[in-house]
């Protein structure tokens, strides 16, 4: 039995799998992660396809197998088909894709958390050298050492 996307997609978020724990690629995540934040369904689904056996070959397949099994044991509706799917088709199931696209949203929010947290520390001290009398250049030393 092959799963629903929708209700592949459903069971990946109720897995527990976090990008920052499972030691795939986040470079190769990133097309993903691209592709979701830009909002282009059919570019989401092509790096999806394209990426996935990559990702499973690089480590995604045994952390998705641990945290199917632990889905179903405890009750997890779907669980099981799921993981009788990845047990006959590994990184050509619709788990294992919507894992891939769960784990590129969770990569995506952490980029552009960690890139706005970087914006607001910078921010005040672009505002001091834009506040210099000679014009507060962005090449400042002050600015240099902050990276902006």
């Amino acid at each position: 039995m092959t799963l629903d996307r929708r209700w592949a997609e459903t069971l990946a978020s109720a897995l527990d799998l976090d990008v920052d724990s499972i030691g795939i690629c986040h470079a190769c995540l990133s097309f993903v992660s691209i592709a979701l934040d830009e909002g282009d369904e059919r570019e989401i689904r092509r790096q999806t396809l394209r990426l996935t056996p990559t990702l499973w070959d690089e480590g995604l397949s045994l952390p998705l197998r641990l945290a199917l099994e632990g889905a179903r044991a405890s009750g997890v509706h779907d669980a099981a088909p799921a993981l009788d799917d990845v047990a006959r088709f590994g990184a050509r199931t619709t788990i294992a894709r919507a894992v891939v696209r769960r784990l590129a949203l969770q990569l995506s929010i952490r980029t552009h958390a960690q890139l706005n947290w970087r914006r607001r520390s910078i921010e005040p001290a672009v505002a001091v050298c834009d506040a210099h009398p000679r014009g507060g250049r962005r090449g400042s030393a002050a600015a240099r050492r902050l990276g902006i």
